[in-house]
């Protein structure tokens, strides 16, 4: 699989081929554009967590063009806005199954907590269609890798306001099994000081009320059965209990959120003239908020998902799949406990014809006995030159409304209808021995979009009459020198995004979607030492849908050292500073929910063999 280039946020250790599943090992926050049949694939990988300092999935997208996340505080529920659209436009997959909620229609991303040796990956606008509907801004992937390597590895870090964080993992191979074992702890305090800007005085307080302590453990069994077979077990539990602060301009009050997970995933791979793939998942989610009025989510998931791929022709593959998912939701928010099915037939081909790669994509769906529009995309790439290429891509998307904008007993509409629209984009992509630069153009229109709004003191869901969403993003790479043991690199990257709501036929800039956000930095390599430097943009954004911007933009930039140790031959320690929001610059994410000042992070990984 050749490389066509690669824009360097943040630095990189290396690039090494695995094997036919083509898991690229990198560090944190590179991406990719691969060959062949993921020609339009945006991906992030990583071989270390602790190379790139991110103890959950909302530090990692930060790095990410193209992504803000949106948090509620420190450790508050966060959701991505993905090129102007919504949490709820974003789908996120565990090894491929959704794991986003059935009640809220997205996943709290504080809540997806990452551990060693996985993979995550981005699939930006119409690519999502390969995963699903719903994600008309894209989808998000968390994989984990299995490597037949015998390995152990263990993590530390210790942080600002009383941060602490454990991990342990390790691969063991006995024959044709591998055992993949890790454990996460983590613990937080966040009694940080803020500016409180809701005051007239703007007093410097304490925000309290905002700890965090979570368990992940995960296992991971595979067999090889003959040439040909594989069985794969994955098992998840995590328990992540917060601290919830109200918004500053409010009365705190104490408040514990309790989130927990318990899935287990049963895959079956078979390589011959038909490549077949079956998943079989269950779950368990448990979301209990005790604050004012307490509130429980008790979700149970099925899944049975089949997919056949097979190459037809010289250059020319055939991927057909059903994907069947059974949700049982127990919650005091509904009147009765409600079951609900999702099923989704796809077709997609994909060929290569010279210097022209394309991929078409048909995909159907049903839910709650509802038959969903027929949902479709076309894309393509042709390679002008060596390093010149240009890809466009075109489609129809389509979402049903989740079910807590249907059923919740104070407020919910089950007059809503789906949210159905058209996309479009298209990228140029110049690539040199020094230089590679990304410049794309999108832009989507969705009918009967769904916002929640107060409507008499209650919010309520209800359908806009449309949405329009464009923008741009420009992405530059530059390697200013590379020696054996030295190593200079620039990047950056640029958005602009317009969106833009009706309702009554007045049009009204979309809440929390900045037109401009800018990322940038400087990574240098040298024998002994790395460091990075990374800033972020955002510009003033408005809180609710009005022309007000009432939300200020904000600059703020980390700085990074890190060192790698050969203690043994095969016994290696890589050691990690980084210090976040280097201007201690007072900012908000969200109306009234104060980010941390400086902070620091240290970092120490060991991993043997």
């Amino acid at each position: 699989m050749s490389l066509l280039s690669c824009i360097i946020l943040f630095g990189a250790y290396g690039i090494a081929q695995e094997d036919s599943t083509a898991v690229v090992k990198l560090q944190a926050a590179e991406v990719l554009y691969l060959s062949s049949s993921e020609d339009l694939k945006e991906r992030i990988a990583t071989d270390s967590l602790a190379k790139f300092l991110s103890v959950d999935l909302v530090t990692l997208l930060e790095e990410t063009p193209s992504i803000w996340v949106n948090s509620y505080g420190k450790n508050g529920a966060a959701s991505p806005v993905f090129r102007g659209t919504s949490a709820a436009h974003t789908q996120v997959y565990w090894n491929g199954v959704n794991i986003n909620s059935a009640t809220l229609g997205q996943s709290d991303l504080r809540t997806v907590r990452l551990g060693a040796e996985q993979i995550v990956s981005v699939n930006p606008g119409l690519q999502s269609l390969n995963d699903g509907s719903g994600g008309l801004g894209g989808s998000i992937h968390v994989n984990d890798i299995l490597r037949r390597e015998n390995s152990v590895s263990y993590a530390a870090g210790i942080g600002s306001f009383k941060k602490r964080y454990n991990s342990f993992s390790s691969n063991l191979v006995v024959k044709k099994w591998l055992f993949k074992t890790s454990v996460r702890l983590d613990k937080e305090e966040n009694d940080f000081e803020f500016i409180n800007t809701s005051l007239s005085e703007n007093p410097t307080q304490k925000r309290l009320d905002e700890h965090l302590n979570s368990v992940v453990l995960s296992q991971s069994v595979n067999r090889q059965i003959g040439l040909k077979n594989s069985l794969t077990f994955h098992g998840f539990y995590s328990k992540l209990n917060r601290g919830v602060a109200d918004g500053i301009a409010s009365v705190q009050t104490e408040g514990e959120l309790l989130d927990k997970s318990i899935r287990g995933l049963l895959n079956w791979k078979r390589h011959s003239a038909w490549n077949h793939e079956a998943q079989l998942y269950a779950s368990k989610e448990v979301m209990n908020y005790d604050q004012n009025v307490q509130s429980e989510f008790i979700i149970f998931s099925q899944a049975f998902n089949y997919q056949l791929n097979r190459k037809i022709a010289d250059n020319l593959n055939l991927s057909l799949s059903s994907e069947n998912q059974i949700y049982q939701v127990k919650s005091d928010g509904f009147s009765e406990r409600k079951e609900v099915g999702r099923y989704s037939l796809k077709a997609k081909l994909g060929g290569v014809h010279k210097k022209f790669t394309y991929d078409l994509l048909v995909r159907q769906e049903m839910f709650r006995n509802e038959l969903s529009n027929t949902m479709y995309s076309i894309s393509g790439a042709y390679r002008i030159s060596e390093g010149l290429k240009m890809k466009i891509s075109a489609g129809r998307t389509f979402r049903f409304p989740e079910l807590n904008a249907l059923f919740w007993n104070a407020g919910g509409n089950p007059e809503l209808l789906p949210e159905n629209g058209v996309s479009a984009e298209a990228e140029l992509s110049y690539t040199s021995k020094k230089v590679s630069t990304t410049i794309s153009v999108y832009a989507m229109n969705n009918d009967n979009l769904i916002q929640w709004r107060p409507i008499d003191g209650t919010w309520t869901p209800e359908n806009f009459q449309k949405a329009e969403i464009k923008g741009t993003e420009v992405k530059v790479n530059y390697q200013v020198w590379k020696r054996a043991n030295h190593d200079l690199s620039l990047n950056g990257s640029y958005s602009f995004n317009d969106s833009q709501v009706r309702r009554n036929d007045d049009w009204v800039t979309n809440s929390y979607r900045p037109k401009h956000s800018a990322r940038g930095g400087a990574y240098i390599q040298s024998k002994w030492l790395s460091i990075s430097y990374s800033g972020r943009f955002l510009s003033s954004r408005n809180s609710t849908l009005n022309s007000q911007e009432d939300l200020l933009g904000f600059y703020i930039s980390s700085l990074s050292l890190s060192r790698a140790l050969n203690l043994a031959k095969r016994f290696k320690c890589e050691i990690h500073f980084k210090i976040n929001n280097l201007t201690d610059t007072a900012y908000e994410l969200r109306k009234w929910y104060p980010m941390p000042p400086r902070n620091y992070l240290i970092t120490v990984n060991f991993k043997h063999k």
